[in-house]
C-alpha cells in the first residue's frame, strides 16, 4: 500500500463514548421551521449540554467533523411537528416552547418572522434515552443516545423527571442469526 498523501496530518479517531441516557441542561443552538417528508409543519431544534461534566460535547463533536459541509450532530437535533393529526397544536410543540419560556425568566415567544431565532442560546431540560438502530455499514444492533422529550431547566436541575426507557428496534434482537447460518463461539476461532 502506498502512502495516502495527508496521513501525516490526517487526525484519528478518538475512543467514543456515549453519552448516558438522562437529564440535561440544553443550550439551544438553533430552532429551523422546515416541514417533514409527508408536508408537515415542524422545527428542527438543534441542542448543546449547557452544565455539568458533558458541557459542549456536541459542539466538539461539530468543530471535530472534518467534513466539507458538516453537520449539527444528529444526537442532538430533534425533528417536532406543529400540528397534530387533528391539525392543532401539538402537545410535544406546547411543551417544548413552555419547556423553554418556564426556564428563561422574561422570555417571551416572538410569533413570525423572527420566531426560530428567539430560541437562539435559550436553555431548556431535555430527557435524553437510548434509542436502538441497525447499522447500515455492518447490519449489527448498536445504540444511540437522543433528545426524547422536554423539561424546564428547574425539573432536570432537582432531578425531577424519569430516564427514558430504551426503545428497542420492533422485531430485532440482539442475538438474531440469519437463516442458514450458525453461531460461533469465540473460543472456536481459530486466531
Amino acid at each position: 500500500m502506498e502512502k495516502p498523501k495527508d496521513f501525516d496530518t490526517a487526525k484519528a479517531t478518538g475512543e467514543y463514548k456515549p453519552l448516558p441516557a438522562g437529564g440535561y441542561v440544553c443550550v439551544i443552538i438553533g430552532v429551523d421551521e422546515t416541514m417533514s417528508k409527508t408536508g408537515k409543519k415542524m422545527l428542527k431544534i438543534a441542542l448543546d449540554i449547557a452544565e455539568g461534566d458533558e458541557k459542549g460535547r456536541f459542539m466538539e463533536q461539530y468543530k471535530a467533523d472534518t467534513r466539507e459541509f458538516k453537520k449539527w450532530p444528529a444526537s442532538a437535533v430533534v425533528y417536532q411537528l406543529v400540528y397534530d393529526n387533528d391539525g392543532n397544536t401539538h402537545g410535544r410543540f406546547k411543551q417544548f416552547t413552555n419547556s423553554v419560556v418556564d426556564s428563561n425568566a422574561g422570555f417571551e415567544i416572538q410569533w413570525g418572522k423572527g420566531f426560530g431565532a428567539c430560541f437562539k442560546d435559550k436553555l431548556v431540560g431535555a430527557l435524553f434515552g437510548r434509542e436502538q438502530y441497525e447499522s447500515q455499514q455492518d447490519g449489527k444492533l448498536r445504540w444511540s443516545t437522543k433528545p426524547q422529550f422536554f423539561k424546564t431547566v428547574e425539573d432536570i436541575r432537582s432531578g425531577n423527571f424519569k430516564v427514558p426507557d430504551d426503545k428497542p428496534l420492533a422485531g430485532k434482537k440482539e442475538a438474531d442469526i440469519p437463516e442458514g447460518f450458525s453461531e460461533v463461539k469465540d473460543e472456536d476461532i481459530p486466531f
